[in-house]
This record gives structure tokens, C-alpha cells and sequence, in this order.
């Protein structure tokens, strides 16, 4: 995979990334827009829409024009949401010119050079303190873009067991191919398949997209939350993994080739 000049890796499947990531945005911003016009007098819900962006970046790079930070402040501006935005990049130089690129957004910003699974316990901490002294209940998004590392799923699963966080959903883009490598490391006891990843973040609904196959990675996007009546985005191609597609596209991306094709005998000869 080619490096920007950011430091963040990118390929083909990069554009394709960013596009369903802005329709995603537009969609979850509008949804939450709804409650908050419909709950607008009530005093146990805060109106901000609190974004955590844990892979920032500069916002805006030569190779493939605007990153995330820009499409969601973009949209939210375009939905009239109010938004307060968690900023997580290890360079200290790259947050600095993301806040150049971004100046002209209304919005209030935090910005943490340091690695995401550190980063992830501090700003679970800031808004428990920001709902705890508000007394309002926190609607928003955690995003998590690894370029090809297995996201941090251990430091999620830990923030997301505190009881302010319920209505903060999670998208994930990933690459599944690196999850089963990991598997197969040296240090493969300090990883888990992806299943077991997913059980471990206490989110009650999750959907996942088909894979994208660049670069020889499986690449696809994961959604949890809490809400029951969370629309399947089927137009991105994310599909409930209860469903009879969300299992399939589950499958394929928890289990290798070889281990498939071992599943699919033994369910052949328990059949006969």
C-alpha cells in the first residue's frame, strides 16, 4: 500500500472508502438531527453531536483530497448539527495542520497527538465528565481508520461498558485480512478472530459491508449500536449479521480460504 505524505497509507479502495464514509455520515447525522428536533425542550439531551475521529490525519492530503475530519464537518454543517469533535493522531505536526484545514468550520475541537488505544480512555473519561456535569445523554460517533492494523478492539470494548457512551455508536473500516494474519503471528495470543472481537464491544446490533479486495486486503466497514431500529444502509452494502447476507459477508471475513473450505466439508459429511 502507498504512504501519502502524512504518513497514512492509501490505494484504490481509499476513494471508495471516503465516499461511503460521507454517505454514512449524512445518514447517522440525520438521523440523530430527528431525535434532536424532536427532544429539543428536553433537559437530558445534549443537542452537540459528539464525533471521536481516532486515526484524524490532516484532513486533506494531495492523493485523495478530503479525509474524514473534513466529510464529517462538511456534512455536519450541511445538516445544521452542532458538533464537538475529538481530533487522535500520533504526529503532533499532522493534528497542526489539520487544524489549519479545518479553521473554517464552526465547531468545538480537541485534538490528541498520541496513539488511539491511550487516547480512546481519555476522551471516554472527558465525556462521562462532560454528561456527569451536563446531566444530558451523549448521541454521536466513534471512528476508527487503522490503515491495515487491527483496530483497537480490546481499549473499545472497555470504554463502551460505561453506561455514558450507550448511545455513542461505532464504525470501523478494516482490513480482515490482517485480523486472520495476525492469527497466524508469533504473538498470535494477544489477538482474537474477528467474531470474538465484535462480541467483546457491547454494542447489541451490528452490521458489516462486503468485502472490497485492493492490495491483497479484504476491506470493509463495521457498524454497532444500540438502537434495534438502526436502518440496514444496504446501498453501501452493510447488512445486520443476523441476517442470512450479514453471515455470509461475516464468515468470509473472520475465516480464511482453508478454513472455509474445512467448515463446509465437515457440515457436508455431518449431513450424511
Amino acid at each position: 500500500m502507498p504512504i501519502n505524505s502524512s504518513g497514512q497509507g492509501f490505494s484504490e479502495n481509499t476513494l471508495i472508502k471516503q465516499k461511503q464514509f460521507r454517505k454514512f455520515v449524512d445518514v447517522h447525522l440525520r438521523i440523530c438531527q430527528v431525535i434532536f428536533d424532536k427532544y429539543q425542550s428536553n433537559y437530558w439531551l445534549s443537542h452537540k453531536y459528539h464525533y471521536i475521529d481516532l486515526n484524524a490525519g490532516p484532513g486533506i492530503t494531495n492523493e485523495y483530497g478530503e479525509g474524514s475530519p473534513v466529510i464529517f464537518l462538511q456534512e455536519s454543517v450541511n445538516h445544521k448539527v452542532d458538533s464537538r469533535c475529538h481530533f487522535v493522531d500520533l504526529e503532533p505536526s499532522t493534528l497542526q495542520e489539520l487544524e489549519k484545514n479545518i479553521e473554517q468550520f464552526p465547531c468545538e475541537a480537541k485534538y490528541f497527538p498520541c496513539a488511539n488505544h491511550l487516547a480512546i480512555q481519555n476522551i471516554s473519561d472527558m465525556l462521562y465528565t462532560y454528561s456527569r456535569n451536563n446531566k444530558k445523554r451523549l448521541y454521536g460517533l466513534i471512528y476508527s481508520d487503522e490503515n491495515g492494523s487491527v483496530p483497537p478492539f480490546d481499549e473499545l470494548a472497555k470504554a463502551f461498558k460505561h453506561k455514558h457512551l450507550e448511545s455513542i455508536d461505532i464504525l470501523i473500516y478494516f482490513s480482515a485480512t490482517n485480523v486472520k494474519r495476525c492469527l497466524k503471528s508469533d504473538s498470535a495470543d494477544r489477538f482474537k478472530r474477528l467474531t470474538e472481537y465484535i462480541c467483546s464491544v457491547p454494542k447489541k446490533h451490528w452490521q458489516i459491508r462486503k468485502a472490497y479486495v485492493g492490495d491483497k486486503h479484504q476491506w470493509s466497514f463495521l457498524f454497532g449500536t444500540n438502537w434495534m431500529g438502526y436502518p440496514e444502509m444496504k446501498e453501501l452494502d452493510l447488512h445486520d449479521i443476523q441476517t442470512k447476507k450479514g453471515q455470509s459477508i461475516l464468515e468470509s471475513l473472520t475465516f480464511t480460504n482453508k478454513e472455509l473450505e474445512n467448515i463446509a466439508q465437515l457440515e457436508i459429511d455431518f449431513d450424511i
